[in-house]
């Protein structure tokens, strides 16, 4: 065995390990936790089967048969560090009995990510997805990886997308009126209104002139800062608002 491949073996046993224990200790990210539950309900009520990784809005879907004790999966994002735990979706008849299940896993899309490079773990054993036809071997390290390729229909979070264009994008529940207002109206929430282009998805384009601007969203009389936007500031108010940058 050559050098290289004795230290990927070391460096795929060592993840192993590692990844089991920080999940039992709790410490590996959650990323289930983070996801809107009308998202997930909506993504997971159109899987019937088991079937290839596919894109759904901002989530790569990957999913599993339930035969197995334990499905984990690791990204090559996070240099295959963390092992996340797919959870188990189990399906009942008219009368509560169960008739089927099946494994789940939702991974929000990292930004600027064009393609997904990821390995399964089936009860402690790495492994390509069965599933899935894309996959290639590596022969550095000797064996296969799946992938998954990114293509985004739109923007998932407000930026300036050119010039002195900016477009905003606000995901939360259907049917809402949301609006926006910031330092570039005078903080008047009533002016701008965003369109929902999809049930929970909400876009307005608007030019603003160079500098940084603060600004929020509204619903009723709630005023939200942008979820997507880790860019925050406070004002002069005390409040909390996001800030935009426009070069």
């Amino acid at each position: 065995m050559s050098i290289k491949r004795f230290l990927a073996v070391i460096l795929l046993t060592g993840c192993i390990f590692s990844a089991f224990a920080a999940d039992e200790e709790g410490e590996a990210p959650d990323y289930s936790k983070s996801i809107p539950e009308y998202n997930r309900a909506t993504i997971v009520k159109g899987i019937k089967s088991v079937r290839a990784p596919f894109i759904s809005g901002d989530y790569a879907v990957f999913t599993a048969e339930s035969t197995s004790r334990y499905v984990g999966i690791a990204f090559d994002f996070e240099n295959y560090r963390q092992i996340h735990t797919f959870n188990e979706i189990v399906s009942y008849d008219e009368n509560g009995e169960r008739q089927s299940s099946m494994y789940i896993f939702l991974q929000p899309l990292p930004k600027n990510c064009k393609r997904i490079t990821y390995r399964l773990v089936i009860d402690g054993l790495w492994t390509s997805d069965s599933s899935n036809s894309n996959r290639y071997f590596d022969s550095k390290v000797g064996t296969w990886f799946s992938y998954i390729d990114v293509e985004r229909p739109y923007e998932i979070e407000t930026s300036v997308t050119s010039g002195h264009n900016v477009h905003f994008v606000y995901e939360g529940k259907p049917g809402q009126k949301i609006r926006l207002a910031g330092s570039f109206n005078n903080w008047d929430s009533f002016i701008y209104y965003l369109n929902e282009t999809d049930p929970g998805r909400y876009e307005l384009d608007l030019t603003l002139p160079t500098g940084s601007w603060y600004y929020c969203f509204y619903s009723g009389m709630e005023r939200l800062t942008d979820p997507n936007n880790m860019d925050r500031v406070y004002t002069q108010d005390g409040r909390i608002a996001s800030v935009i940058t426009v070069k």
